[in-house]
């Protein structure tokens, strides 16, 4: 999906629409746009139930056996809680250096982790990590 935005009585609104379907002369995706503050607010909530998943955890730990889990859950909360104060810039830089992908059905949202960028992370954040 990529941003488009559309202007009504001076307002933008901003959504994202099927890459796909914008290049072909007919629709497809079953998925044509979505407001960009919904998939924001769904992305943000899976994010922070993702940074605090057992699974998650444990895979950071495979590549990091230095850290304990609660202390990395912790570090984790934290990133989730430091959010709201980030500006906009912030926050994208930070979404797209912990997310390798965000698929989007027509029922739910699928968010691909990308541990590497989480190590990188916290190593920013003084966790010693394997290398």
């Amino acid at each position: 999906m990529s941003l488009a935005h559309t202007k009504k009585a001076n307002k933008r609104y901003h959504y994202f629409i099927c890459t796909e379907d914008s290049k072909r002369n007919f629709k497809i995706c079953p998925v044509k746009r979505v407001p960009v503050d919904i998939i924001q607010t769904e992305v943000l909530g899976q994010l922070a139930e993702l940074l605090q998943s057992p699974a998650l955890i444990a895979k950071i730990m495979e590549i990091n056996n230095k850290v304990s889990a609660p202390k990395l859950s912790e570090i984790l909360k934290n990133i989730h809680e430091i959010w709201g104060v980030m500006c906009h810039v912030e926050q994208c830089k930070l979404l797209h250096s912990i997310v390798s992908k965000i698929l989007v059905f027509e029922d739910r949202l699928e968010i691909e982790p990308n541990v590497d960028g989480i190590k990188t992370l916290l190593i920013d954040a003084g966790v010693k990590v394997k290398k």
